[in-house]
């Protein structure tokens, strides 16, 4: 069973990252959002989403056992780099919520990831990992359009 100092853990780990990854979108320059280094690679605002997408994805398979990957989070749907700020702050703050009231991180889950069965918490780190895999391709992007990306340990 997870105690709640792990818990806290966690969730203190998830809420480092999260600001990261919050620092590291607002630091591209609204009318840098659009560019990716080649045209089969999602732009710098489809990253953003992605994080979201995803995240909300695993966040709700982790709770209610739903893999249908169907996300608002679309380009279509926050078209400049501004809607994607607002609703990153938005979406963090309710994902936020959610892992504080969150009790089944010892449940043992389906998922779309193993064909077997694996625990609530290994879930949670695979979102994490894969969160740090885009967040690092955006860093790249900043970079690439003259911007210094944001320090790691900020607050």
């Amino acid at each position: 069973m997870l105690s709640s100092i792990e818990k806290e853990y966690l969730i203190g780990y998830w809420k480092r990252s999260r600001n990261y990854s919050s620092h590291v979108i607002d630091a591209m320059p609204n009318e840098k959002g659009e560019y990716k280094p080649s045209s089969e690679m999602m732009s710098f605002r489809e990253q953003a989403l992605h994080l979201l997408a995803a995240e909300s994805w695993i966040l709700k398979g982790i709770e209610q056992g739903e893999w249908e990957w169907n996300p608002i989070f679309t380009p279509e749907n926050y078209v400049d780099m501004e809607a994607v700020r607002d609703v990153t702050r938005t979406t963090f703050l309710l994902h936020e919520d959610h892992l504080k009231r969150f009790a089944g991180w010892d449940k043992v889950i389906q998922t779309p990831f193993r064909e077997e069965p694996i625990p609530c918490v290994e879930a949670f780190r695979m979102m994490l990992e894969h969160e740090a895999h885009h967040r690092g391709q955006m860093v790249i992007y900043l970079r690439m359009n003259g911007v210094t990306p944001p320090t790691y340990y900020q607050e």
